[in-house]
Formats: structure tokens, C-alpha cells, sequence
């Protein structure tokens, strides 16, 4: 909760009417472009951070994602800085936003993920996916490894959208070498079932399932319209 101050006229003009949860209590208030919530305590003024705002109405809930998902991008590190972003894009109860950045002289293209608990604005996790380097198909790739407790090996560069590390094991009845998390696997010797006759063979493998599960986002990014941030504090507005 702030001590930020908003107007009468900007909570009628800009506010979302609605109710919501905040700090353990419901209000009956408005939630405002930058994705604050504001409720009235007496003539008293409250104002609740978006993190911190549940709310079933889906004006006022995407107002508090953006703004919580704007403060949690413009924080992260993602080792090398980004030059330019492009607007969130909804993704269930995700926020998405693809992002670009200058590496080896070479312009990548990130995907930066935020999901949120169901109904709020609420952040779970983060993650950030080189969508560039999963896309890329050079027959000269070379994988690395390290070791995973459970026997198997982690391949150190491999990285799905969820942030995963890649990951292959032989470790079976059988002793074939498959990818530890392969979604398409329902259980072993059963359709789906992919087995690589050695490890590098079964790290290509991931590589080539990550860089399939990349074209179908690359697609599903291209068909979205995204939702701007506000970058108007709340203490702009206040003072507007």
C-alpha cells in the first residue's frame, strides 16, 4: 500500500470500476492505468501495488499484470541488454513479450515469459528464451554437457521456452540413451517413445524438439496484438 494520491477526477475518468483483493481484504474500488488499485477507508485514500491486486474483472486484472510484469522485465538481468521490446501479449494466465538484443554483432530475438497465480496479479516465475538460437538449425553444433545426479547429463546448451536445461540419460531396463522430459513419451517402449543410439545423438535430438516447440511460438507470437505498458507512475498521475 502507497500513500500515492489520485484525484476524484482521474479515478472516475481513468479508474477500471471493479472489486478486488488486496492486502487481505476485499475493496470496492477502481484500478487505475498503471495497473494500481485505489479504495477509500472513511476520506481516507488507499492505494494498493498491482502485485499485490486479485480481481475477476479482466480490464482491471490485465491494468495490474502489465504493470507487475513491467517492473519484473525492466529489473531482470538478462546478460546482455535488450535494445528494444515489443507490448505484453496475453498467453492464459502468462504475460509474453518478445524483446531484442545485440549478441556477437548478430540481433536476437528474446522472449521474456512472466506467469501469474490464477486471478492476480501475482507473479510465479519468469523466464527468458533465446528465441534466435533455438531457431537456429547449423548442422556444425557442437553440445556440452554436465553431470546430472541421476546419471545422464545435462546439455548445458539447451534451453527450452519454460527455461529448462536439456537433459538425456541412459539410465533405463533397456540402456538407450532418450531425452529425460520428452513430452511426446506416454512411457517407455509406447508411441512416442524416442531412443538415440548415443548421447550426442539424443542431445541433437532435444535440440531439434526445442527448435520445433520455437517455430510453433515464432508462429503464435506473429498472429498476437500485444497490450502497452503504462508507463505513467503513480506519482505522474497524481501529480497530473
Amino acid at each position: 500500500m502507497t500513500t500515492s494520491k489520485y484525484t476524484v477526477q482521474q479515478i472516475e475518468s481513468l479508474g477500471v470500476k471493479c472489486k478486488f483483493y488486496s492486502m487481505g481484504a476485499e475493496r470496492d474500488g477502481w484500478i487505475m492505468p498503471d495497473g494500481s488499485g485505489v479504495d477509500y477507508a472513511g476520506y481516507a485514500q488507499l492505494t494498493f501495488e498491482p502485485e499485490t491486486i486479485s480481481t475477476a474483472d479482466p480490464a482491471g486484472l490485465i491494468r495490474s499484470r502489465v504493470a507487475a510484469a513491467e517492473v519484473l522485465f525492466t529489473g531482470s538481468d538478462f546478460g546482455y541488454a535488450y535494445t528494444d521490446a515489443e507490448d505484453w501479449i496475453e498467453q492464459q494466465d502468462a504475460l509474453v513479450r518478445s524483446c531484442y538484443a545485440n549478441v556477437d554483432q548478430q540481433r536476437v530475438t528474446l522472449v521474456f515469459k512472466v506467469k501469474f497465480k490464477s486471478g492476480s496479479a501475482g507473479w510465479i516465475t519468469s523466464t527468458v528464451f533465446n528465441l534466435t538460437d533455438a531457431l537456429a538449425s547449423d548442422e556444425g553444433w557442437i553440445p556440452t554437457y554436465s553431470n546430472w545426479r541421476h546419471g545422464g547429463s545435462y546439455v548445458t546448451n539447451v534451453k527450452d521456452q519454460n527455461g529448462c536445461t536439456g537433459c538425456v540419460s541412459n539410465q533405463y531396463a533397456d540402456g538407450k540413451w532418450r531425452i529425460v522430459c520428452d513430452p511426446r513419451r506416454n512411457g517407455l517402449n509406447e508411441p512416442g517413445d524416442f531412443t538415440f543410439e548415443s548421447r550426442d545423438a539424443a542431445a541433437r535430438g532435444q535440440r531439434g524438439l526445442v527448435r520445433g516447440q520455437a517455430q510453433e511460438l515464432q508462429v503464435w507470437l506473429a498472429g498476437q496484438s500485444g497490450v502497452a505498458a503504462n508507463s505513467t507512475s503513480v506519482a505522474e498521475n497524481a501529480a497530473a
